[in-house]
């Protein structure tokens, strides 16, 4: 029998509270997408709403099962090896569709 425990009962590396403080970033993160849509892509932003919502839901499926496969092949190191890679490539698009 497994048992499956809510997200909010994982203490990770005895830190409390820190899965509700990785969910408030995160939130502020995808409210931070949203609101730079109308500088980034002007007259398109009804069409980038639809593509960022589509990402997100593509990040959703393939994220934790991406992620499983990368610690179970190489460890939790490589984790945050990937995720700062994720990170470098958005920073790096970010900076690419700014107006100039």
């Amino acid at each position: 029998m497994v048992t499956v425990l809510p997200v909010y009962l994982v203490d990770v590396r005895g830190l409390p509270g820190s899965w509700a403080s990785l969910l408030a970033v995160n939130g502020l993160a995808v409210s931070a997408v949203f609101a730079a849509l109308p500088a980034v892509a002007g007259d398109r932003a009804a069409w980038g709403v639809g593509a960022v919502t589509q990402l997100g839901s593509l990040g959703t499926l393939l994220g934790p099962p991406g992620y499983a496969w990368v610690v179970e092949v190489s460890g939790w190191s490589a984790a945050g090896a990937l995720t700062a890679a994720i990170v470098a490539g958005g920073v790096g698009c970010a900076m690419a569709a700014r107006p100039r």
